[in-house]
Order: structure tokens, then sequence, then C-alpha cells
């Protein structure tokens, strides 16, 4: 082979290596913005507020009344009782739950706080009946008496998932308040799928 051929060929592989070299190295990533980071802002959003106050009203011991309903079949009617508690220095709610159905048992948790730094209030929820957590996020109503959450959850002894859903918090006076769960992929006036009706336990 001519020597022109040669160096020719002997370019042309170093080039092809020198691509598959660079094709095998990572990507450059860019560098980190400077954050400046403000304790002040850390320490406002981690303190509890006026929000706070409002969840307040649920701490104690109640008794609750549940009915369960799904469309064209008969509502389910069972009770429970419930524990509302501060913890982590009031910046949650927690609530513990038992009920029993036919003798048997339900344990439910829930977790209930507001989130001052995106400014929504927040649940999370987790039950002896499922090994899901679901969660939701939302607003308090202008008249102050009233919380409402959106969210997904999964039905599993329905074989659904991923439906979207309204929990709402609502006072009735310092004795009683409902907590209603609606199931927004049927119609309404009958989304409602949950009514929890809570009497304070003297």
């Amino acid at each position: 082979m001519p020597s022109r051929s040669r160096t020719a060929l002997a370019l042309a592989a170093a080039g092809f290596c020198t691509i598959a070299l660079a094709a095998d190295q990572p990507a450059k990533i860019a560098p980190p913005p400077q954050f400046h980071t403000d304790m002040s802002k850390l320490e406002e959003a981690a303190t509890p507020g006026l929000e706070h106050r409002f969840l307040g009203h649920f701490v104690g011991d109640w008794s609750v009344a549940i009915r369960q309903k799904r469309p064209g079949a008969a509502p389910v009617d069972f009770t429970a009782t419930a524990t509302f508690s501060w913890i982590l220095d009031g910046r949650f709610l927690r609530e513990d739950l038992h009920a029993e159905i036919d003798g048997f048992p339900i344990d439910m948790i829930r977790f209930l706080g507001y989130d001052r730094f995106r400014g929504r209030y927040t649940l999370a929820w987790m039950g002896s009946t499922s090994t899901a957590i679901t969660t939701a996020e939302g607003d308090q109503n202008v008249g102050g008496d009233e919380i409402t959450l959106f969210g997904v959850m999964d039905e599993p002894h329905l074989d659904l998932r991923d439906r979207s859903t309204k929990t709402v918090y609502r006072s009735i006076s310092k004795d009683r308040f409902v907590v209603e769960l609606h199931d927004l992929h049927i119609p309404d006036p009958n989304s409602l799928v949950l009514s929890m009706r809570y009497t304070r336990v003297p």
C-alpha cells in the first residue's frame, strides 16, 4: 500500500477513535447556582402561624358517626373514636381513629398541617386497610370555617386508580365538625362517598 494511503487510513482511524472516546465522556454539568441563604425565611416557614390556630379546634377526643356510600348501593353506617393531638411542637395535627365494621377493626392515622412556605393546608393519611399513603392539599374558605383539599387516591376493592378526590373539613361549632370525602369522578350531587361527623367527648 502506498505510504500516502497508509497515512490517510491512520488519520481516519485516529479520528474515529477520538469520536468514540468523546462519546464515552460524561456530559459536563453546569455548576449549581450560588444560593443566598436566608435563615430568617427558614425560621418563618418553620414557625406555626395563624392558620395553625384553626387546626387547634380539633384537638381532643371525639366520637365519630361514619356513613360510607356508593351509587346504586345502600349506605353503610358505623361508629368510631378519634383523638387529635399536636406533634412536632404544634406544627402538625395527628388524628388516631379506630373503628370496627362487623367485628373487623380499622385503624387510621391522619396528619393535618399548614405549609407556610407554600401557603397551603396539607393532609396525609394511612390506615390498616391499605399500604398506601394518600395526600392532599388545599385552602381555607373566606368565612374561615372550612378547609377544602384536593388529592388523588386508589380504591383497590374496586380496582380503581388515580381517583381525583376532594376532602372537606367543616367546623360546625366548638364541639362538632364534619369531614367529607368526595370522588370527583362521580358527577354531582352524588360525589360524596364518605361522611364523618365528629362530636366532642366531654
